[in-house]
């Protein structure tokens, strides 16, 4: 998947579905992930989505790719 970065930046606007918002538990891992409007708590801010697939940047500018799928409304299933 390949994004024109200047073109998101400018005019992107991503958030994740109201329903995700708030703290989840994944399995393995200590610290819950807390997923905001817009904002990824372990992965960074989002940038542009298309569906299901999220493209994050973190603080130190990395950018990544995020697939997330609902499997249940309790049940969130992500992969990079």
């Amino acid at each position: 998947m390949f994004f024109n970065l200047d073109l998101l930046l400018a005019i992107s606007e991503c958030s994740f579905p109201a329903r995700w918002e708030g703290k989840w538990f994944q399995s393995g891992v200590r610290q819950s992930i807390e997923i905001l409007k817009n904002e990824l708590s372990t992965k960074g801010r989002c940038l542009h989505n298309e569906g299901d697939k999220f493209l994050l940047v973190d603080q130190k500018s990395c950018y990544r790719c995020v697939v997330i799928h609902e499997k249940h409304p309790n049940v969130l299933q992500y992969k990079e």
